[in-house]
């Protein structure tokens, strides 16, 4: 797993390593999450080994909404 991967000083150089691995016929099983903001440069890096998923949505937001309203409701610190 690669979180904000847009957020790497070397993002350049850490693309051409998961592309690589990517490539690698022994590495056929592994499979890498890659979580960044949109860049143009990472989706044009990904774009023919990657499905890309938004977390901007709907749903996503609503279950965002949903957990904080628990939090809210149910952290004693947060009942004021």
């Amino acid at each position: 797993m690669v979180d904000a991967l847009g957020e790497l000083l070397e993002r350049d150089r850490i693309l051409d390593l998961r592309l690589h691995a990517i490539s690698d016929n022994d590495l056929e099983h592994v499979q890498l999450l890659v979580m960044s903001r949109k860049e143009i440069d990472i989706e044009r890096a990904l774009l023919q080994v990657s499905t890309n998923i938004s977390l901007s949505n709907p749903y996503v937001d609503k279950d965002i909404q949903v957990y904080i309203h628990s939090i809210l409701s149910n952290d004693g610190k947060f009942r004021r």
